[in-house]
């Protein structure tokens, strides 16, 4: 069996990635995933991104909250996109596990 390389085990240094996204490396890195082998990538940054949209609409939340009593229109529909973009995401990774998986 052949050694994974340094980048493929780097999710043991970041505990922000899920599961779905490690499992998804290694079908990946084994050559078990059909597609362009950036796919896994660019659902990591949609992941990262989409937490950073919670965390801002969060934030505003907050203080919406603090300055007017009442959570604000904005910050409600970041969180809520935020929210569906992530577990679109998701899907999507547990999807692109499974094909890989049933290709083998």
């Amino acid at each position: 069996m052949k050694e994974m390389p340094a980048a493929a085990t780097s999710y043991r240094k970041t505990p922000e990635l899920t599961e779905e996204l490690r499992m998804a490396e290694r079908a990946e890195y084994n050559g078990q995933l059909s597609g362009s082998r950036g796919s896994i990538e660019k659902l990591k940054i949609h992941t990262l991104i989409s937490a950073i949209v919670i965390a801002i609409g969060v934030v505003l939340m907050i203080g919406k909250i603090y300055a007017d009593s009442e959570p604000g229109g904005i910050p409600i529909l970041l969180v809520l996109l935020g929210l569906g973009w992530h577990f679109i995401t998701r899907l999507r990774i547990r999807s692109h596990y499974r094909k890989g998986k049933a290709d083998t």
